[in-house]
């Protein structure tokens, strides 16, 4: 299919280094992680996605009203990267994958603890993953993780999701 590049030109290094953020963050997701079984823990996550949409339009958000899935994840990346949440996402898509490489994401420290702590299957708490569920449900699809990597030296995430149809 295609490989996409965003590089942020204003990333946020004071929001990246916000402890109290970051606390948010870990706090939300421990309790989500208590809270909501796995089997609806993607869909918990996707409403979130769909609430944080629904105030970022507030701001001037505009979502792509694609029916394809692939626009509508092109679309976050890049208005992720233009807020400067995150440094550098690489895309790489094939017929039903994506491949997202993230350097520098908002929250990655928190990510990495939950990840390395308790290896949190059904909760991902990130915010671009959140709209990425809340957007791809729109249309009756999910991105199912098949492979998370970090690297903490890099500060790199490697995401694999298949991409399906409900």
């Amino acid at each position: 299919m295609a490989d996409f590049i965003f590089e942020s030109k204003n990333y946020k290094d004071s929001i990246v280094e916000n402890k109290l953020l970051h606390a948010l963050l870990y706090g939300i997701s421990k309790t989500l992680d208590e809270k909501v079984s796995s089997h609806e823990g993607y869909s918990t996550l996707a409403r979130i996605g769909k609430h944080m949409i629904k105030y970022l339009k507030r701001y001037g958000f505009k979502p792509t009203l694609s029916r394809d899935p692939y626009e509508r994840i092109v679309h976050l990346c890049k208005f992720y990267t233009d807020e400067g949440m995150v440094k550098k996402i690489v895309v790489k898509m094939t017929d039903n994958t994506v491949q997202l490489h993230t350097h520098g994401l908002f929250g990655s420290p928190v990510f990495a603890d939950l990840h390395l702590e308790k290896k949190l299957r059904h909760i991902r708490p990130c915010p671009l993953l959140a709209m990425i569920l809340s957007q791809s449900s729109e249309i009756q699809y999910v991105p199912e993780i098949k492979e998370l990597k970090y690297d903490k030296k890099a500060d790199i995430w490697d995401m694999h999701l298949e991409i399906m149809r409900v």
